[in-house]
């Protein structure tokens, strides 16, 4: 979910290369950013994954969140219950365009 409200869904696209298999969480960037160029600042993203659990973003997706300004994720826990996460421990000691 974006600052504004809107809402984009993603999807892992599994490859039998690992490498170049594309997750969720930047499925969704990318509908984030073809929808309005205006509103890309990510509110909070939600986490589920039925297989696994808890399922926490990778470290790249972690990267490309943080990039989007992620405020804060919720994450399918493996009691069933959904554990809220401001971003910054999901991605301690960040870098971002400020360290260019």
């Amino acid at each position: 979910m974006t600052e504004d409200g809107a809402v984009h869904a993603g999807c892992n696209v599994e490859n039998a290369s690992y490498g170049l298999t594309l997750c969720a969480e930047r499925n969704a960037v990318a509908t984030i950013v073809l929808a309005n160029p205006d509103d890309r600042k990510i509110r909070l993203i939600a986490i589920l994954s039925l297989d696994a659990a808890p399922c926490f973003p990778c470290e790249a997706c972690r990267q490309v969140l943080h990039e989007f300004c992620c405020k804060e994720a919720i994450v399918l826990e493996a009691s069933g219950t959904f554990g809220h996460y401001p971003f910054d421990t999901l991605l301690p000691y960040a870098f971002g365009s400020e360290n260019l």
